[in-house]
């Protein structure tokens, strides 16, 4: 049996059963239909994002190629890479 721990934690919060953390965008929708409150959000570090490191080879494997390709793609509007450098 598996068990979906971030899935548990945002419906014993939502039922009040006490405090849980996370990433914001799991949280986002709660937050905003009043479900769940933030608290001590002037303490929290602002995220810009996770960092993907891997070889920069050139016979990567086609599921890292893909996964990069796709990461690159739908990174947001985010700039990623070296700066002065222009992400492929």
């Amino acid at each position: 049996m598996r068990l979906d721990v971030t899935i548990s934690m945002v419906r014993l919060a939502c039922a009040g059963a006490g405090l849980t953390f996370g990433m914001e965008e799991t949280f986002r929708p709660y937050l905003a239909w009043g479900e769940l409150v933030a608290l001590l959000e002037p303490f929290l570090p602002p995220f810009p994002g996770f960092y993907l490191y891997y070889p920069k080879r050139r016979d990567q494997p086609p599921k890292l190629r893909a996964l990069v390709d796709y990461l690159r793609a739908h990174r947001g509007g985010r700039q990623g890479g070296r700066a002065g450098r222009a992400p492929r």
